[in-house]
């Protein structure tokens, strides 16, 4: 069975949402409509927490411009957080490539990922602070996951 669109009133799908949820989603178990809502309840107002959520933003920072990398990550960091943005949690890759870092952010619902990108695209701060960072020329690589 194909997904219907929940109930008027719901907030899912919206936006960003939408589009991930384009086709098949839930198996029907004998419930009219959806039988597994995104946040984890039966249905509105059961358990309305919202989808928890995982950005990956992966890539390769230029040779030689690791430090560059840490002090433009510092002041991004300090920057998102004063202005009310979700900061990363930043990895540097052991294997793979060499100088492969991963910014991680978290958030609690998903609507929270698609305000921070609203946000950024308008804020030209914020675009020339995460544009300091030094990545390689095409090896930026951006993955959503949810916590089942």
């Amino acid at each position: 069975m194909t997904a219907e669109p929940p109930p008027p009133g719901n907030r899912y799908p919206s936006g960003l949402l939408a589009r991930i949820w384009s086709g098949r989603m839930f198996r029907d178990q004998g419930q009219p409509g959806w039988d597994v809502w995104p946040c984890g309840g039966t249905g509105p107002g059961e358990d309305d927490q919202g989808m928890a959520v995982e950005v990956h933003v992966q890539g390769r920072v230029e040779s030689g411009h690791l430090p560059d990398f840490n002090e433009a990550v510092r002041n991004y960091s300090e920057y998102a957080q004063s202005q009310g943005y979700r900061a990363p949690e930043v990895l540097l890759g052991l294997s793979g490539p060499m100088n492969t870092v991963r910014l991680v952010y978290r958030y609690d619902d998903l609507s929270q990922y698609e305000d921070h990108e609203i946000r950024a695209m308008q804020d030209r701060e914020y675009g020339k602070l995460a544009g300091a960072m030094r990545f390689a020329e095409g090896t930026l690589d951006y993955a959503i996951f949810r916590r089942i």
